[in-house]
């Protein structure tokens, strides 16, 4: 869907008074653990970490600008590359650390079978622990390839969601 237009107006303290473009993006985090966010770009880099926090105070105008946003659009880009390249070896590192895990508890898990086998006199039983054992192995085998899948997964999907502007008022 094409991105909304919004033009809204806020009085705020904190922030220097005047009209920004504003640019608003839905990042889709996408690895071994998924995730939303929205991420603001506009003229003003130090209004970008306060801009969520303006809007739910903020008045609608009436008003309506055929503005460019070529340059916000390139920041995003660059500020989605970034983060792109630290998503992707986050999610590396935590699977990494899932394989790690997985792998002690397999190990565990196939010596506690390998001492029941060997201890088990009975055929009946010994035959029942060697099928535990293969299936512990089937499934080691499966989550070990979903995680190396997983590995190989991290994106960032970026759609826009809003260009506009923001007046900001002072209030005193």
């Amino acid at each position: 869907p094409e991105p909304a237009g919004a033009h809204p107006s806020v009085a705020w303290t904190n922030v220097a008074a005047g009209t920004t473009r504003v640019a608003l993006y839905r990042w889709a985090l996408k690895g071994v653990r998924d995730d939303e966010t929205l991420v603001v770009v506009t003229d003003q880099t130090e209004m970008e970490a306060t801009l969520l926090d303006l809007l739910p105070q903020a008045t609608d105008t009436s008003e309506t600008a055929s503005l460019e946003y070529a340059d916000l659009d390139a920041r995003h880009h660059a500020k989605w590359s970034e983060a792109l390249a630290n998503h992707v070896a986050e999610n590396r590192q935590q699977v990494e650390f899932r394989i790690r895990s997985l792998d002690a508890s397999h190990a565990a898990r196939r010596r506690i079978l390998e001492d029941q086998i060997t201890r088990a006199t009975n055929e009946k039983i010994q035959i029942m622990k060697r099928s535990e054992r293969a299936t512990a192995d089937a499934d080691y085998e499966r989550h070990l390839a979903a995680l190396e899948k997983a590995a190989n997964a991290g994106d960032i999907y970026a759609a826009p969601v809003l260009f506009g502007t923001i007046t900001v008022t002072r209030t005193t």
